[in-house]
């Protein structure tokens, strides 16, 4: 069921943004998940990006994520005093202030071996 006042995401707009490498940055996932109007962002080894919108998961059309692309969207967005924390407890949830137009709560986890971000 779709809610009169959820807009749809125009496909030129998610096209432009799919098109710069949208996995090499944090920054341009949280544009999207503003543009989708995302209530959740998933980032987890093996799996596409995945956004949570009215209770229905989308994946994000890329390649699955690994090691290496959690550990660059964690040093982004967390601080030396953050990445510290979560190398010696593997949790960690923080506030992101994102230019000026968005909050997002943060957690960073550690399962299985390997670092994850919702």
């Amino acid at each position: 069921m779709q809610h009169h006042w959820v807009r749809q995401v125009p496909n030129v707009l998610l096209n432009t943004l799919h098109s710069r490498r949208t996995t090499e940055n944090i920054n341009l996932l949280l544009e999207e998940m503003i543009i989708r109007r995302a209530s959740d962002l998933y980032l987890t080894v093996d799996s596409q990006p995945a956004f949570r919108v009215d209770d229905v998961i989308h994946y994000h059309p890329c390649a699955a994520l690994v090691d290496a692309d959690i550990t660059q969207y964690l040093e982004q967005v967390l601080t030396t005093e953050q990445l510290d924390e979560f190398h010696s407890t593997f949790e960690l949830n923080v506030a992101l202030n994102f230019n000026a137009s968005a909050r997002f709560r943060v957690n960073a986890f550690r399962q299985q071996a390997h670092a994850g971000i919702v």
